[in-house]
């Protein structure tokens, strides 16, 4: 049954080639699976190589054909079963401590030199010179020191010297600032002024509250102000309105809720 099958594969592959020209097949393919067509009516197997052209008959199955493959090796195996553990070697047996050396003769000692004899004393020294009398300008033969004497009476002044000469004058030193002042009413109306001073208003929406303008800029000087009311004062540069105003408040003592504002008569000055 065997041969005869494998003839017709080889028939029909041959039978195939011819049909289509010449095809040079790999069969099996490099992985050593073999491609190819069953007939569906009958069950003939027809062998393929799907590396070839498309338009060759060998690589591909029709529409009357299943493609079907196998490979060349068998399937795997299973794998074998562990082989058993080899027995463990006897230990080695140890070796025999050495002999200790023997110790060492010990050095003997030294003699001892002999002390010599004790020296004879010498002979006495000659006397020395007598010293000199004791003088007076050496410190240790000084006497305490005396009683200090009276002052004695203060000479006569002398005569007054002549005047120096006049000094050069000094330089001139700088102007006065300018006088920018104003009295201003509880209205806001200036009642006087300095020259540089241009106008004033109360502002009618907050009471206490007014405004002074000049014809500087007045935000970099001192501002004063006193009020002919004896209410609090407060006067600042620059105003809301711009750096030639200040802005001047006036109030009657302050409750939970803040500064009591009151309209009243001030004077204020700014110095530049």
């Amino acid at each position: 049954m065997r041969t005869r099958t494998r003839i017709m594969l080889v028939g029909t592959a041959l039978a195939v080639a011819l049909v289509g020209g010449i095809a040079w097949a790999t069969i099996p393919n490099d992985a050593g699976v073999y491609s190819a067509c069953k007939l569906n009516a009958t069950g003939t197997i027809r062998l393929i190589d799907p590396s070839l052209p498309t338009t060759s008959l060998l690589q591909h199955c029709t529409s009357i054909e299943t493609p079907i493959s196998w490979s060349q090796k068998g399937p795997k195996g299973d794998a074998g079963a562990a082989g058993v553990n080899g027995t463990n070697g006897t230990n080695g047996s140890n070796g025999k401590d050495g002999l200790d050396g023997k110790d060492g003769l010990n050095g003997t000692d030294g003699t001892n030199g002999v002390d010599g004899a004790p020296g004879q004393d010498g002979a006495p020294g000659a006397t020395g010179p007598k010293g000199d009398p004791c003088l007076s300008t050496v410190p240790a033969c000084r006497g305490p020191q005396g009683i200090q004497g009276n002052q004695g009476p203060q000479g006569v002044p002398g005569a007054t010297g002549p005047a120096g000469p006049t000094g050069p004058a000094g330089p001139t030193g700088p102007a006065g600032g300018d006088a920018l002042w104003a009295r201003v009413s509880a209205t806001g109306t200036l009642d006087s002024h300095g020259p540089h001073v241009l106008s004033s208003h109360k502002d009618l929406g907050f009471a206490g509250t007014y405004y002074v303008e000049f014809d500087r800029s007045v935000s970099s000087c001192a501002l004063i102000g006193t009020s002919d009311d004896a209410l609090s004062i407060r006067v600042y540069s620059p105003s809301s309105l711009g750096t030639h105003w200040t802005t001047v408040l006036l109030w009657a003592g302050a409750d939970i809720l803040g500064p009591s504002y009151r309209d009243g008569s001030f004077s204020v000055a700014v110095f530049c």
